[in-house]
């Protein structure tokens, strides 16, 4: 699949377009968003942080969803015909706030609050221009290496639960080598 090549500044301007939406869709939904419950804190408890834990916040939407930011039209337009639809995405990160579609099972909250994991490791702002630079090169999200490692991860917590792993020093790792 050959991708369009775009020019730095409209990359930059594709940044600044996430950032401006992550804070919009923040801002909409940490009013309504929950704190974790004791039963989901139960079922990742010991591969988070207490700090984590305790500043995740969660919202299962109902009858409304997060709608695509304009600049996926903009971008499928351009011929990045296969990005995602947002509302299709079982869940998304905006900060410390997890929103679902659907429903929140304990593979989908471990994948949302290892996003979370890497936005701390890497500040808000530098995994967003890492997922936007690598949905660019990849024109698949589920191919880029944020969402690789989120796999991954969420992978081994759902073949054994019980086998205990710092996610914070896994997300550490992969920063520290540039795998992200």
């Amino acid at each position: 699949m050959r991708l369009p090549q775009l020019s730095e500044e409209e990359i930059q301007g594709l940044i600044a377009q996430a950032t401006e939406f992550a804070n919009g869709q923040y801002e909409r939904f940490v009013s309504r968003a929950q704190p974790l419950t004791e039963p989901q804190r139960t079922m990742v408890d010991g591969f988070f942080s207490d700090d984590v834990l305790r500043d995740a916040r969660v919202i299962l939407l109902e009858n409304e969803s997060v709608l695509n930011p304009d600049f996926v039209t903009e971008l499928r337009a351009r011929g990045f015909e296969f990005l995602f639809d947002i509302n299709h995405l079982n869940a998304v990160p905006f900060r410390e706030v997890l929103v679902y579609h659907e429903t929140i099972n304990k593979r989908l909250l471990f994948h949302g609050l290892v996003h979370l994991v890497q936005q701390r490791v890497m500040g808000q702002q530098k995994w967003l221009e890492r997922y936007v630079r690598s949905l660019l090169k990849t024109g698949l999200h589920v191919s880029i290496p944020i969402e690789v490692h989120a796999y991954e991860l969420d992978g081994r917590y759902a073949l054994s639960p019980a086998t205990l792993f710092s996610v914070e020093e896994e997300v550490r790792a992969w920063a520290d080598a540039g795998r992200y």
